[in-house]
């Protein structure tokens, strides 16, 4: 179970305990030292910045952090390098996700999707994928080859 949303608002954490404006725990997810709220660590992060996210994640994951990233595939990037690397060496493992992810919006804000694809990323020690998907309501994961 996820039990830290790393990158979140009050109105968008997906765990109990949750990062971000607003949060008596941190304010900010990148300064925060993540193993002191949790074990398994949810992150959605900006799409204009991932790259520090995905730094932070692997460096978290060394502490024995489980993190899963929703993020999507950007080829071009060094950060996805990154990740295609650590899933050679097994310490990450990626799920693209065949539908266009709605994410839920405040009260009063029209819902929306994810401008293009995405991809579910897992950095650390492996955790129940099934049980993720479920309760995050994500369906019909499909492993495919880095691009």
């Amino acid at each position: 179970m996820i039990d830290l949303d790393v990158c979140a608002e009050q109105w968008s954490a997906k765990a109990p305990r949750w990062y971000g404006p607003g949060s008596t725990l941190a304010q900010d997810g990148l300064r925060a030292d993540w193993s002191a709220h949790g074990t398994t660590a949810w992150c959605n992060p900006p799409y204009a910045s991932i790259g520090p996210w995905v730094d932070k994640a692997v460096g978290q994951s060394e502490y024995g952090i489980v993190v899963r990233l929703l993020i999507p595939p950007r080829c071009d990037r060094d950060w996805y390098h990154l990740l295609v690397e650590l899933a050679g060496d097994g310490r990450a493992h990626r799920t693209v996700l065949e539908r266009r992810v709605a994410f839920q919006p405040p009260e009063g804000v029209r819902a929306s999707s994810a401008p293009g694809p995405v991809e579910l990323w897992t950095i650390g020690p492996d955790a129940d994928l099934p049980t993720l998907l479920r309760w995050h309501a994500i369906t019909r994961p499909r492993e495919v080859a880095p691009c």
